[in-house]
Order: structure tokens, then C-alpha cells, then sequence
């Protein structure tokens, strides 16, 4: 749910700002928070590229639609989850999306061990190659 995450690294009372839209007291307070933190300045910014947002409360906002709620059910192909330890930026996201899917699946967790743990497996990329291209290679040779 690409909206309640970024929801979660706020305040409970400044989410609930931002979803009332409540932007002459949501804005301020996303100002400190993007003044204080790197991560959520890079969100924001982004955030407002992407979608054209003219504010960081508009480009929250913006994220409402993408999430996998009703999709997930109706996804009928066999399908790859990936997972990395220490995913802080999508915490727990992975698990959920594996949860909730109906078709043959599978959740593969990236470690730290293995220099694949950060989000995205960041820093490992031959190692992601290596072991979707091998999940891969198997699907592909059942068929």
C-alpha cells in the first residue's frame, strides 16, 4: 500500500492532516519534517515530481490509488515476491502482498548475509540477477 507506508513515518494526527486535507496545517509541519530528515525530503520532492504535485501534502495524497488491495486476488499467473531484510523503507509490504496473493507463489528473502538485505537488494544486483534469473529459469523449464 504505497500510501499508508509513507503514512507510517509520520505522526498519527500529521496522516490524518494530510487525509483530511488539511494542508494549512499539514503543509508546515511536512516542511519541519523534510527539513529534518533526508529520506523524507527525498520522498516528498519526488513525490511532487512524479505526479506533478504542487505540495508535499497533494503528493501523499497521490500515492492513495497504488496499492495491490484488489488486484492481488485476481493475479492468476505463478508469482515472485521479493523480501529484503532490512527493508526499511517497505517494511513488511513483501509479506503482505504474498499474503494476500491466490495464484502459485512464492516470497524470496534477500539477507543481509548475503549483501542483498538493504531495499531493492541495494548493492547486490548480481546477486537479485542471479536468483530471480535462476526462480526464472525453473518456471520456464516447466512450461
Amino acid at each position: 500500500d504505497f500510501y499508508e507506508v509513507p503514512l507510517r513515518g509520520i505522526p498519527p494526527y500529521l496522516g490524518e492532516w494530510v487525509t483530511d486535507g488539511r494542508d494549512d496545517v499539514a503543509g508546515p509541519a511536512l516542511a519541519v519534517t523534510m527539513a529534518q530528515s533526508t529520506q523524507a525530503r527525498w520522498f516528498l520532492r519526488h513525490g511532487m515530481w512524479v505526479f506533478g504535485a504542487k505540495t508535499p501534502p497533494e503528493a501523499l495524497r497521490a500515492c492513495a490509488p497504488y496499492n495491490l488491495d484488489t488486484a492481488a486476488a485476481r493475479i492468476t499467473c505463478p508469482t515472485l515476491v521479493l523480501d529484503a531484510e532490512n527493508d526499511l523503507a517497505f517494511h513488511g509490504e513483501a509479506r503482505r502482498v504474498h499474503e494476500a496473493l491466490r495464484c502459485a507463489k512464492e516470497l524470496m528473502l534477500f539477507t543481509v548475509a548475503e549483501g542483498a538485505g538493504e531495499h531493492c537488494q541495494e548493492g547486490a544486483a548480481l546477486r537479485f540477477h542471479q536468483r530471480v534469473f535462476d526462480w526464472l529459469d525453473e518456471r520456464l523449464a516447466r512450461a
